[in-house]
């Protein structure tokens, strides 16, 4: 279905949900650089913002939508549409939750009925919309821990209202399951958990992880990569296709090897001290009470180091199966592009910051 093979001159619009977020506006800007093939509306709650602002003088069509607002509701920002990217948020109303009191437990399960709850909305409003221009529906997902881990894993209700997503969409309740397909992005290039801390001392620095060294962990600039991976699965790929999405695949020594390299490379003075970081494993129950992380992060590394990252998934396509594979980047340069300001401050989020 690529576009840019096509033969019209009429643009087809792909609607982005979630447009002012890290995958979202990644997608806005890939597809706007395949101008004139593609239109692209940039869905948001806040047309007014800075974020939103810049999209459309970048030259998206920007359009307010209130996932919270019924299918009916929600359709004309709809129409039309040929391609959807749907990203669906946990975090705000999790964050939302806490301050208004409420236990961790408790806004892990606002976030997955919250995130539930607008994605139906969203799905309903496009296959109710564009019956019969709709094409392709990419849903951002993650596995589902609790399920595929046979009950271990049970509070990492970000992954699962994401796999209940996904298992939903797949399902003909939705109405597209057929032109649907699914990414599963790594994890950003940019999270705390991966990047070494500053310990007790200059030039000490440490790695705290709730997994043992031999977790590979796949790594996604996911401002630069997100949106090359989704153009993927709307033009060039088939529908029903899982896709784990990543810069590169790295096990814990790799990832601590790649900041000792950008240390290294970008250090101001040749004799500069030849930083190394400390690994230290910790007990679920000891970092949670240790940082104040909750289970919903903590429960992560070590689901991926027994089970995988697609554990649970079924069969999914890596980038160098992809028809044309969008470039990529070593970790090394993705954190070099950071700054060194960045991956040398990095410090573990807390709860209400996540």
């Amino acid at each position: 279905m690529s576009a840019s093979e096509s033969t019209t001159t009429t643009p087809k619009t792909i609607v982005v949900v979630g447009a002012t977020g890290f995958q979202g506006s990644s997608v806005v800007q890939t597809f706007l650089a395949l101008r004139p093939h593609w239109h692209v509306r940039a869905l948001t709650r806040d047309t007014t913002s800075a974020a939103a602002q810049k999209l459309a003088a970048a030259g998206a069509e920007v359009v307010c939508a209130d996932l919270e607002a019924s299918a009916a509701a929600l359709a004309p920002a709809f129409a039309g549409a040929h391609a959807v990217f749907l990203n669906t948020d946990f975090w705000a109303p999790y964050r939302t939750a806490l301050a208004a009191g409420e236990s961790q437990d408790a806004a892990s399960r606002i976030g997955f009925e919250t995130e539930m709850r607008h994605a139906r909305n969203a799905v309903a409003a496009a296959a109710a919309a564009s019956p019969n221009c709709l094409e392709r529906v990419v849903y951002s997902a993650l596995a589902p821990l609790r399920e595929a881990s046979g009950g271990k894993y049970t509070h990492s209700y970000h992954w699962d209202s994401k796999a209940a997503v996904a298992a939903w969409i797949a399902s003909s309740a939705s109405g597209v399951a057929d032109k649907a397909s699914y990414i599963y992005i790594g994890a950003y290039s940019t999270n705390p958990l991966v990047i070494p801390k500053r310990g007790d001392g200059d030039d000490v620095y440490e790695v705290f992880l709730t997994a043992g060294r031999g977790m590979r962990m796949p790594v996604l600039d996911v401002e630069t990569s997100a949106g090359p991976f989704v153009r993927c699965l709307v033009e060039d790929e088939a529908a029903k296709t899982n896709l784990l999405a990543y810069d590169e695949y790295l096990d814990v020594d790799g990832l601590m090897r790649a900041w000792t390299e950008a240390v290294s490379a970008t250090a101001d003075d040749s004799s500069s001290p030849h930083l190394q970081p400390r690994f230290v494993q910790m007990d679920l129950h000891e970092m949670n009470r240790a940082t104040g992380l909750p289970l919903e992060v903590l429960e992560a590394p070590p689901f991926i180091e027994e089970f995988g990252y697609m554990g649970g998934v079924g069969s999914f396509v890596e980038p160098q199966q992809l028809r044309n594979k969008p470039h990529t980047r070593a970790f090394v340069d993705i954190l070099k592009s950071h700054g060194r300001d960045y991956f040398m401050g990095a410090q573990l989020p807390t709860a209400a910051t996540i």
